[in-house]
C-alpha cells in the first residue's frame, strides 16, 4: 500500500509541476514505458493527460530497442514515466541521446526510496517505516 501512495505522489507531483506549462488549449502528453505504469499514470491523471505505452504488448522492456518514431513521440511528450532499476537499461541511454529535446522524467524507483536506516540502539528500522530491519 505504502508503495502504491508514493507511486501516487511522484507522479501527482510530477504531472502539476508541469501542468502550469501547458497551454489551454492542448493537454498534457505522458509516455510511460511498461503497462503497470501506463495504468497507474492513466488512474493518476484521469482527463488531465493523453498517456502513451511506448512499448508493444509482449515486447520485452529488458531487451526491447526504441526506433527513431519512439524518440520522437518520448521528445514530443511533456513527461516521461519509467520504472528504473535495470527494468529498462537503454532508458538511461535513449533519454541521453535526445539531450535538451528530452522531456521532464519519473523514474519511478529512485523516486521511491524508502529512506535511510537510522540507528536506535535495539533494533534497526527504516525511516518512515515501523518494520524493524
Amino acid at each position: 500500500m505504502t508503495f502504491i501512495l508514493r507511486t501516487a505522489a511522484c507522479l501527482t507531483l510530477a504531472i502539476f509541476g508541469i501542468a502550469p506549462s501547458v497551454s489551454a488549449a492542448g493537454g498534457l502528453t505522458v509516455v510511460t514505458t511498461i503497462f503497470p505504469l501506463y495504468e497507474f499514470t492513466r488512474a493518476v491523471t484521469g482527463d488531465l493527460a493523453d498517456v502513451w505505452l511506448l512499448l508493444p504488448a509482449g515486447a520485452e522492456p529488458h531487451t526491447w530497442e526504441p526506433k527513431p518514431s519512439d524518440i520522437s513521440r518520448v521528445s514530443g511528450a511533456d513527461l516521461f514515466v519509467y520504472l528504473g532499476g535495470g527494468m529498462e537499461p537503454w532508458a538511461d541511454d535513449f533519454l541521453g541521446a535526445m539531450g535538451d529535446r528530452g522531456p521532464p522524467t519519473v523514474k519511478v524507483l529512485d523516486a521511491l526510496a524508502t529512506g535511510s536506516e537510522v540507528e536506535t540502539g535495539q533494533d534497526d528500522f527504516i525511516a518512515g517505516s515501523e518494520t524493524a530491519v
